[in-house]
């Protein structure tokens, strides 16, 4: 009997500390919610893209028409979308990863990089917005 009068006791000093939290936190409420926009464009417009992807067994060059507020990974897709090109990546916390393109996956310590100019983009495809005639490489790195 005396068991149950305490374990009475701690559920309802439990609860009352369960409102009174619950309370709290919802007074403080404001939570700021903020949306991630695409890099500001002067002016939506049509680009020429081009992706060469080298392999050991030569380079093989994919073309598509896209928009200047597209993203590279945009570009990837649809070069996917449209057949004859496939790639699968991986999205870390600090990171893009390319595991595999047209079937073929890294070997003996190589990765796939994803260039414009000799500049790396594979960790920030889903950032870079296409450029007008660019030419991405896409290749194997050791």
């Amino acid at each position: 009997m005396k068991f149950t009068h305490l374990l009475i006791i701690g559920y309802v000093l439990l609860m009352s500390f369960a409102y009174f939290y619950i309370n709290s936190v919802l007074k403080d409420g404001s939570i700021k919610v903020t949306t991630k926009q695409k890099d500001s464009v002067d002016e939506v417009k049509k680009v020429d893209v081009k992706l060469l992807l080298k392999t050991t067994s030569g380079t093989r060059e994919y073309k598509s028409k896209l928009e200047n507020i597209d993203t590279v990974r945009d570009f990837l897709d649809s070069l996917q979308n449209a057949g004859g090109f496939t790639y699968e990546r991986t999205f870390y916390a600090d990171k893009t990863v390319i595991n595999e393109v047209n079937g073929l996956t890294p070997y003996n310590n190589y990765t796939w990089k994803l260039t414009l100019d000799d500049k790396d983009l594979t960790s920030t495809i889903d950032k870079t917005t296409l450029k007008d005639n660019a030419i991405y490489m896409l290749s194997l790195v050791p």
